[in-house]
């Protein structure tokens, strides 16, 4: 598996288009990421609030009474925002895993790459798992860069409990790894990134007008939404009383995912022709 997996790695970074396609999905992420992570704000723009609305509505707004100056309702907001880190690397990645499927699989299923090889050599399972395992291994690593990145910028990391920072951790890698496999069966069933990428964002964006409850069972939607009042919600998923059974019920959807996506994926490629 892995000289299978260093052999398809030489041939993506030989793409122009993978490569291409790969840093458009980099820029991409880093972009919502930046723009998500910037919550608490600089300095300078909670200053600017203060001269609009004084210190004293600005301290109201952000619920933060105990404050006595603008860098104490900075430094508050940096306490505060420690949930919110695998919300924001989740967002981050959120596109690239739409996307990632595109960049192993289309100089793969290509005519000259040397799928047919691949196919007489290892099987149908083998090759499409070894492009999952790839692709998880990037995005693994990724998503723990801009999870460490979120908390060492934009928040106060050292006054959390370490159980909570290790449980959003596992919480965001859950949902990293079910998105991986659900990304590529969604690719392996409709064949042609250009069907497979919108199809996955109207998959995310349109479910709960279709089908009320529906985005109980979609694992990025089960993180919760950051807000600079989420604070108040201390049995969300991340926060420091998140009930066992919430916890218990998101990792049972994230298994389902892990277990039947990878399954299906295969079944369907083992009846499918390649060219």
């Amino acid at each position: 598996m892995l000289r299978l997996m260093r052999s398809q790695l030489r041939v993506m970074l030989c793409s122009r288009f993978c490569l291409l396609f790969l840093a458009a999905a980099l820029l991409l992420s880093a972009v919502l990421f930046f723009d998500n992570g910037d919550a608490v704000g600089s300095l300078r723009e909670l200053e600017e609030m203060s001269e609009v609305m004084g210190f004293e509505g600005m301290r109201r707004l952000e619920q933060a009474e105990e404050a006595e100056s603008v860098e104490e309702v900075l430094a508050i907001l940096r306490v505060r925002q420690t949930v919110a880190a695998a919300y924001i690397a989740a967002g981050g990645m959120l596109f690239l895993l739409f996307l990632l499927p595109g960049v192993t699989l289309a100089p793969a299923l290509g005519r000259g790459a040397g799928i047919r090889r691949e196919l007489t050599e290892h099987g149908r399972a083998k090759p499409l798992l070894s492009r999952m395992l790839l692709s998880w291994v990037f995005c693994l690593g990724l998503s723990t860069v801009m999870y460490l990145a979120f908390l060492g910028y934009f928040t106060d990391w050292r006054s959390a409990p370490p159980y909570l920072l290790r449980r959003n951790y596992l919480i965001l890698q859950l949902y990293i790894l079910s998105g991986v496999c659900y990304s590529y069966f969604v690719y392996v069933l409709l064949r042609r990134t250009w069907l497979a990428a919108p199809a996955m964002l109207l998959a995310e964006a349109l479910p709960h007008r279709i089908v009320p409850g529906l985005y109980a069972f979609y694992p990025f939607v089960m993180i919760p939404y950051y807000n600079s009042f989420s604070y108040l919600d201390t049995t969300a998923l991340t926060a420091a009383l998140c009930p066992p059974g919430k916890l218990i019920g998101y990792c049972a959807v994230c298994a389902a995912y892990i277990l039947v996506c990878p399954l299906l994926s295969v079944l369907i490629l083992r009846r499918r022709d390649i060219p």
